[in-house]
């Protein structure tokens, strides 16, 4: 009876400690900064004490030749669309569970040309602006910072963009399970649940 009790409790205390745990912020860092044809761009994860992250140049590589005679596979190709749609799922129902922290995009641009930076400007900006309004600004906990400027006499492509979101891996899981439990999911290329 004893035994018993401090094994309920002991399991009640672990269930207690992972879930506190699950419920302490992924803090998720990215940023792209460079100008002309060179971009670099990366990202960190804290969590706890611990830390990962990455960064690269872009491009990484010079563009891979295609195999002569590849063949068209409209399975492989299904295949892909459902695993794509999964994914959007999962990401959309992940941005909701998200609170972004700070962001912020300075740029400036210019193609030379007077008129062309104008109608270029002008599209890029609305562009942002949309983003912004729908995507970011509904999750921030501050406003995003934006200083995009257009360059009238030369030529310009440069800028920086920085951002931080916090989510719990808790939150991570439910939108893996809520984006699996809708929608099409393969498994073992059969189609275990229908979209309704």
């Amino acid at each position: 009876m004893v035994a018993a009790a401090i094994g309920i409790t002991l399991a009640i205390a672990i269930m207690g400690a992972v879930l506190i745990l699950l419920r302490q912020p992924l803090t998720v860092q990215v940023w792209i900064h460079g100008g002309g044809l060179t971009w670099k761009m990366g990202f960190a994860v804290h969590w706890l004490v611990f830390t990962m992250g990455d960064s690269w140049q872009i491009p990484r590589s010079p563009a891979a030749q295609t195999k002569p005679g590849m063949s068209f596979d409209p399975k492989r190709i299904r295949k892909g669309w459902h695993v794509l749609g999964w994914y959007r799922r999962f990401v959309e129902i992940l941005w909701r569970r998200c609170q972004v922290t700070q962001f912020s995009v300075d740029a400036e641009l210019g193609l030379g040309e007077a008129s062309d930076t104008g109608l270029v400007f002008g599209m890029v900006t609305s562009g942002i602006g949309w983003w912004l309004t729908h995507r970011i600004q509904p999750q921030a906990v501050r406003p995003p910072v934006i200083d995009v400027e257009p360059v009238w006499d030369h030529t310009a492509f440069s800028g920086h963009l920085q951002g931080e979101f916090n989510v719990e891996p808790l939150a991570v899981l439910s939108s893996l399970f809520a984006s699996l439990t809708t929608g099409k999911v393969l498994v073992n290329n059969k189609q275990v649940y229908k979209e309704v």
